[in-house]
């Protein structure tokens, strides 16, 4: 029974990942909440649902831990970025902040859109056979 239970522990961190990233550029809100079994992106009233399935699990594994990592990095330091007019607005799961456009963290957070698109057609093209 204690093996059981130190093994449900174990794999609770595994089947429990969720991560929300909010970014905002000028009139560009976006947004893409990832979950071990989903990823939604959302662009005004735009959703897209990418869901895990098992033709395109690399696909979607590679995807989450690109954007997971996010989250694990060192939040910029605000007071040493100078903010220009154009600034990237964002919040990754609780850390917020604004950067200028050329920090590269925010060159990050404005290529989701993109990401997003290749990801999705991949994903379809992958699992097109499979259909």
């Amino acid at each position: 029974m204690l093996i059981f239970v130190t093994f449900s522990l174990l794999l609770l961190p595994l089947t429990s990942f969720a991560q929300n990233i909010d970014v905002e550029y000028g009139f560009n809100k976006y947004s893409l909440k990832m979950s071990s079994s989903e990823i939604k992106f959302q662009k005004k009233n735009h959703i897209i649902v990418v869901k895990k399935e098992e033709c395109s699990a690399n696909l979607f594994n590679d995807f989450t831990d690109r954007f997971a990592k996010l989250a694990k990095v060192k939040q910029p330091d605000q007071k040493k970025v100078k903010l220009d007019d154009f600034q990237v607005k964002y919040k990754v799961d609780k850390n917020a902040g604004n950067l200028n456009t050329t920090h590269p963290y925010a060159k990050t957070l404005l290529s989701i859109p993109q990401q997003f698109d290749i990801f999705k057609l991949a994903t379809e093209f992958r699992c097109e056979d499979k259909k």
